[in-house]
């Protein structure tokens, strides 16, 4: 949820309601990971560092579906 909650598109009209979306998700994965963890406190912060990861991937993802729909597929 966190990937696909982005504030940085250009063709948003409201992209604060997007932010406060972002923050309530990233304030949730938090909370869980702090109850579900409490012997790994780097856990929250290693979560956030793979999001880059995670939006590469969902962009490679994105350009594949666009080009077999180009191609017809």
């Amino acid at each position: 949820v966190i990937v696909l909650l982005t504030s940085d598109t250009s063709e948003l009209k409201e992209p604060e309601k997007v932010r406060a979306s972002q923050e309530k998700a990233l304030q949730a994965l938090q909370q869980y990971t702090i109850a579900r963890y409490p012997e790994m406190p780097a856990k929250f912060g290693e979560l956030l560092l793979r999001i880059p990861d995670l939006q590469r991937t969902c962009q490679a993802g994105k350009e594949l579906l666009s080009q077999k729909r180009a191609e017809g597929e």
